[in-house]
C-alpha cells in the first residue's frame, strides 16, 4: 500500500522524536494480519518488539512489513497499522488544514462581496438588473453550498494524511468530495455565462454576438454533460464513496481521464471568452487611465485561466492515489482560487462603476471632456455604454410651416456634427462650422 509504504520509508528519520508509545504497548491495538505481517519481518531482523527505535529505523524490517500488508490486509486495516505504526515511532501529523481553511474563507468571502457589490451598484445606479446579473445572483446562490461543503470536507480530513483522518467517517469525505465536484463544475460554468451575456450588451456588433451565444451553448453543453458524467463516475452511484474499503461490488470509470478532458476544454472556454472581445476593444478610442482599468479586468481574466493551467498539473493523481486526503490538497486550493477569482473577475466592471460614482475625483471616476456651454450626459441604445454629448441650438427665421430643426454637435463622439430633420426622421450630416 503506497500510503503506508511512504510513512514506513519516513519512519527511518525518526530516531530523534520522543516515542509516544512503545510499539510492544500498541502491539495489542494492531488487527490481526498486521500484527502477524509486522512479527515476521521482526523475526527476520535483529529487532525485537520492544525495541521500537530498531523497528522505526530499519529499512529492510519497513518494506518487509509493508509488503506483506498490501497484500494480507484490507485497506482499512492498513490504515489502522499504518496510523499505530506512526503513533509508536513518535512520527509527527502532517497538516494543511490550516492552510486550507484561510484560503477557502478568503476567497469565499472576496467572491461574494463581490456579488452584492455588483448587485447593490446596479440597483444603485441602474435602478434594475439586467440578465447577466441575475445569473450572477444565481452564481452566488451556489456559491455557499461550495462554501459549506468545503470547509466540511476540510473538517473530515482534507489536508490530512489518510490515516491521521478518523476512518468511521471517511465515506462521509468522499461522498461531501463528490458533491463538490458537482457544484464546481456549475458554478464555473454558470460565471461564464455571466461574462458572456455582459458582453451582448457592451458590444452589439453581430459577429459577436453569435460567436457569444454560440460560447454560451457550449459551456451549458459542456457543464451539463460533465455534471452527468461525474454523476455516473461510479457504478452504482453509492460505490464512489465506499470503494475506498476495497471491497468488491461496483466499477468506476477512469476518473483521471475525465477529469483531464474537463479541465482541458474549461482552459479552452477560458481563453475563447477572454480573447473574445478583443478586436472591438482594440478599436475603442480611451484614455490612459480606461486603458489601465481594462487592463487590470483582463489580467484578471487572464490570471483565471493561467489558474486553470496551474489546477492541471495537480491532477496527475486524481482518481489515482491511495493517500487522497492528503495529495488532492493543491488541487483543491487551486479549484477554489480559479473559481472565486473567475466570479470577481465577471464583478470587476461593476465595482469600477459603483467606486467612480462614489469617489468621482479617484481612479476609478469616468471623466469626459465636455463643452463649457450647455451640455447633457446621455446614453447609447445600450444601457451599459454611457456617451457624453454636449450641443448647441440654433434659432434661425424659418417659415411658420417649416418643422426643421437643427442640432449641432459640438463634440459628437462619431467624429462629424449632425443635424436631426423631425420631419423626416432621418440623421443628415453637415459640414463642420468654422471655429469649431
Amino acid at each position: 500500500m503506497r500510503p503506508l509504504r511512504a510513512l514506513l520509508a519516513s519512519s527511518a528519520a525518526l530516531v530523534g522524536f520522543v516515542q509516544a508509545a512503545s510499539l510492544a504497548e500498541l502491539a495489542a491495538e494492531l488487527p490481526a494480519c498486521g500484527l502477524t505481517c509486522l512479527g515476521t519481518a521482526i523475526a527476520a531482523s535483529p529487532c525485537t518488539l520492544a525495541n521500537s527505535t530498531c523497528i522505526c529505523t530499519n529499512t529492510v524490517l519497513l518494506q518487509s512489513a509493508a509488503a506483506c500488508l498490501a497484500t494480507a490486509c484490507k485497506p482499512k486495516e492498513q490504515l489502522q497499522v499504518a496510523k499505530i505504526q506512526q503513533d509508536g515511532c513518535g512520527g509527527p501529523v502532517e497538516s494543511h488544514q490550516r492552510q486550507l481553511r484561510i484560503i477557502g474563507h478568503l476567497f469565499c468571502s472576496l467572491a461574494a462581496v463581490s456579488i452584492l457589490t455588483r448587485i447593490w451598484s446596479k440597483l444603485k445606479i441602474l435602478h434594475k438588473l439586467y440578465p447577466d446579473d441575475w445569473v450572477m445572483i444565481i452564481a452566488g446562490v451556489a456559491l455557499i453550498p461550495f462554501w459549506i461543503i468545503l470547509i466540511r470536507i476540510i473538517d473530515l480530513g482534507l489536508g490530512l494524511n489518510l490515516w491521521d483522518t478518523n476512518l468511521d467517517t471517511l465515506d462521509e469525505f468522499f461522498k461531501s468530495f463528490w458533491v463538490e465536484e458537482i457544484i464546481y463544475i456549475n458554478l464555473l460554468a454558470i460565471t461564464k455565462v455571466a461574462l458572456l451575456l455582459f458582453l451582448l450588451n457592451v458590444f452589439p456588433v453581430q459577429y459577436l454576438r453569435a460567436t457569444c451565444w454560440t460560447l454560451i451553448a457550449l459551456t451549458v453543453g459542456i457543464a451539463t454533460s460533465f455534471t452527468m458524467v461525474t454523476i455516473f463516475s461510479c457504478s452504482p452511484i453509492p460505490y464512489f464513496w465506499t470503494r475506498w474499503q476495497g471491497e468488491a461490488g461496483g466499477k468506476c470509470n477512469n476518473i483521471n481521464l475525465q477529469t483531464y478532458i474537463s479541465a482541458a476544454l474549461n482552459i479552452a472556454q477560458d481563453f475563447a471568452i477572454l480573447f473574445l472581445p478583443m478586436p472591438e476593444l482594440y478599436k475603442l478610442q480611451v484614455s490612459r487611465k480606461k486603458r489601465i482599468q481594462l487592463f487590470l479586468m483582463f489580467g484578471v481574466g487572464l490570471f483565471v485561466s493561467i489558474t486553470s493551467i496551474v489546477r492541471l498539473k495537480t491532477l496527475v493523481k486524481f482518481g489515482n492515489t491511495k493517500n487522497p486526503s492528503m495529495d488532492y490538497t493543491t488541487l483543491v486550493i487551486w479549484s477554489v482560487i480559479e473559481c472565486n477569482v473567475a466570479i470577481i473577475c465577471a464583478c470587476m466592471p461593476s465595482i469600477r462603476k459603483l467606486l467612480g460614482d462614489c469617489f468621482k475625483s479617484s481612479f476609478f471616476a469616468s471623466t469626459v471632456k465636455t463643452n463649457p456651454s450647455s451640455s447633457s450626459a446621455t446614453r447609447s441604445g445600450d444601457p451599459r455604454v454611457y456617451q457624453s454629448r454636449s450641443f448647441k441650438i440654433e434659432s434661425r427665421l424659418r417659415s411658420q410651416h417649416d418643422d426643421f430643426h437643427e442640432l449641432v454637435s459640438m463634440s459628437g463622439v462619431t467624429g462629424g456634427d449632425y443635424h436631426l430633420d423631425h420631419g423626416s426622421g432621418k440623421s443628415n450630416s453637415l459640414p463642420k462650422e468654422e471655429g469649431q
